[in-house]
C-alpha cells in the first residue's frame, strides 16, 4: 500500500493492522521515505488498519509531547480506515492509497 503523508512532519508513517480478534499479534510496518509499505506475512483474518505518524515513538497511535510547552499534549496524526481488511489465505492485496492528515488538536 502507499500512505500519502500530508501532515508537514518529515517522518516515515507507521501501519497497524490490528486483529478484530482479541488476543492475536498486532502487526506494525514502518513506510518508506515515499509513503510505500509491503507487509510479507499478514495470517488469515480481519484487520483495523491505522495509519500514524509516530511522534512518541511508542508504536501506538496516541499523544505525544508539544516541543516547545511540555505541559501540552498534542494527537499524533492519524487516520483508521473505516472498512475492516479482510485477508484470505493465500491471498496477495494492494491498499488504496491513504492520505494521512494532521488534525492538530489538543489531547488535554
Amino acid at each position: 500500500g502507499r500512505i500519502i503523508n500530508m501532515t508537514g512532519f518529515d517522518m516515515p508513517p507507521t501501519v497497524c493492522l490490528d486483529p478484530v480478534i482479541p488476543d492475536e499479534k498486532v502487526i506494525l510496518s514502518v513506510a518508506d521515505s515515499t509513503g510505500v509499505f509491503v507487509i510479507r506475512a499478514v495470517p488469515p483474518g480481519s484487520y483495523v488498519v491505522t495509519t500514524f505518524i509516530d511522534l512518541k515513538s511508542d508504536s501506538v497511535c496516541g499523544d505525544y509531547t508539544q516541543p516547545e510547552d511540555s505541559t501540552i499534549m498534542l494527537k499524533e496524526p492519524c487516520y483508521t480506515c473505516p472498512d475492516t481488511l479482510v485477508v484470505y489465505p493465500g491471498e496477495t492485496k494492494t491498499l488504496e492509497p491513504i492520505n494521512l492528515e494532521s488534525k492538530g488538536t489538543d489531547a488535554k
